[in-house]
């Protein structure tokens, strides 16, 4: 059985005994990263801008750091319209990258962006595993 497999089984916290902090840590280092790929079409470029602006100290919050966020400079093998964006953010597991789609259920203060995401662009979302 895998060392995670075996620290989730037993629930451990840092406060259960002595050494769990230990545990966790190995726990989190056997983890797999989880990664959010945005293909943005931006429809309203001011409006985003305010998104982009405010979206970033909500993605660290949340165990996350933006990779790549830029305008896609080449296609091969398939042609996209002016105005696309491509962003990639990696979060510490693959339950964070899961949960960040969702947050406007769980996090007020990310609903109002959230919105203005939707009135300023087309958003397809990825979640991948990897390390």
């Amino acid at each position: 059985m895998a060392l995670n497999s075996i620290v989730k089984d037993e629930g451990v916290t840092s406060s259960d005994r002595p050494g769990s902090l230990i545990r966790m840590t190995l726990l989190r280092e056997n983890s797999m990263a989880g990664y959010v790929i945005l293909d943005i079409h931006i429809t309203d470029e001011a409006l985003h801008a305010e998104f982009r602006r405010r979206v970033g100290p909500l993605v660290e919050a949340r165990g996350g750091k933006f990779l790549i966020r830029g305008e896609v400079v080449e296609t091969i093998g398939f042609e996209l319209t002016a105005g696309h964006r491509m962003v990639v953010m990696e979060f510490e597991t693959i339950e964070q990258a899961r949960e960040w789609p969702t947050l406007p259920q769980h996090l007020p203060e990310y609903a109002e962006l959230r919105e203005i995401r939707d009135q300023s662009a087309k958003v397809n979302t990825i979640i991948v595993e990897g390390n």
